[in-house]
């Protein structure tokens, strides 16, 4: 009653005429903007309310993904997704940085294919020291194929998806025929967690390496040509690959073997030839360095051959002394490669 009392008493008193008819009107304006106004403060500070609430949500995320990340080192699917659209590093060589997900897209095939077929450690000790050791070879290859990414774009080195594509194929030969690609696809998803997207992906970063090795190394190169003039006048391989020394080996297929053996592409290139006959030099499809194969002998579909194989080292030589020069920085701690010594 008060309250009415005391509007009542704010009103202008009398009848409305031409002289009071303003002092009504901005009174009855003025109860008016009692509503209004409110409304327009609470949206304002709705609007502001929201906003620190996804601040300080984003803020907890980060610290919490920080945390699982780089001190508890989660390698699940869900952080695995997050690193492949937000590029966290997790580590740089020479200025360059290298992804979390390629790591993660490196380790976890392992993993997963561990797990799956119960290859792992039964106590926790043991299953993290042997997990800890597929995580330092995940983390020294995304290092390497990082730098080679690097000198791949200085020296305008890429990738076509037709080099994928015949990765890809030779990868679908069987010895019993070739496999269709959505067989191909799902045996990749059950036996290394791998869509074809990633696939695709490990391949083409992979073979920048490869591409980038090939180029940089021109004494591998030199060394290639010295060995076919070499075997053009003795075709005694290990007498020739005694002489010349510095890492040049001779290998072969002991037996006959398929030509879809893992070989890097030599039993292939060995059915080119007529028994006897040695090849030119030819780059190894597992990127791995020059060789030059001489075919012994046929059997159906199956060869058997000798080779002598000059390695790449120049990248790997440039990536260690960087290594050496503390050039190279990881972001998460994992135990180094245990020595022979160890």
């Amino acid at each position: 009653m008060k309250k009415i009392f005391k509007k009542n008493k704010q009103a202008p008193q009398g009848r409305i005429t031409n002289e009071t008819v303003a002092e009504h009107r901005e009174h009855i304006l003025a109860g008016g903007r009692r509503f209004k106004y409110p409304v327009q403060y609470t949206k304002h500070k709705l609007i502001i309310n929201t906003i620190l609430i996804i601040s300080v949500v984003l803020v907890a995320f980060v610290l919490v993904s920080w945390w699982q990340l780089y001190k508890a080192q989660n390698t699940s699917t869900f952080y695995y997704r997050t690193v492949r659209i937000v590029p966290a590093p997790v580590a740089s060589i020479d200025g360059q940085a290298v992804r979390y997900s390629d790591y993660l897209m490196l380790y976890r095939p392992v993993e997963h294919f561990m797990s799956q077929n119960g290859q792992l450690a039964e106590s926790k000790d043991d299953r993290e020291r042997q997990l800890g050791l597929y995580k330092r070879s995940a983390i020294d290859r995304a290092v390497d194929n990082a730098y080679a990414e690097k000198v791949a774009l200085e020296k305008g080195i890429k990738v076509e998806e037709a080099d994928i594509n015949d990765v890809i194929l030779r990868g679908r030969q069987a010895s019993n025929g070739s496999i269709s690609q959505d067989l191909y696809d799902a045996s990749l998803l059950d036996t290394l967690g791998f869509s074809k997207e990633e696939y695709r992906e490990m391949i083409k970063r992979s073979l920048l390496y490869s591409k980038v090795a090939y180029a940089v190394d021109d004494k591998a190169k030199e060394l290639s040509n010295l060995v076919k003039l070499r075997v053009s006048g003795d075709k005694d391989f290990v007498k020739i690959a005694e002489s010349i020394g510095k890492g040049v080996t001779v290998g072969g297929s002991g037996d006959y073997v398929q030509l879809s053996t893992p070989d890097g592409g030599v039993a292939i290139e060995a059915s080119k030839l007529k028994t006897g006959e040695v090849s030119d030099v030819k780059k190894t499809t597992s990127s791995d360095g020059y060789y030059i194969v001489r075919l012994d002998g046929k059997s159906g579909d199956k060869v058997k051959y000798t080779f002598i194989k000059i390695p790449l080292t120049r990248l790997s030589d440039d990536i260690a002394k960087l290594r050496k020069d503390g050039k190279v920085s990881e972001f998460i701690s994992i135990p180094a490669k245990p020595t022979k010594t160890q």
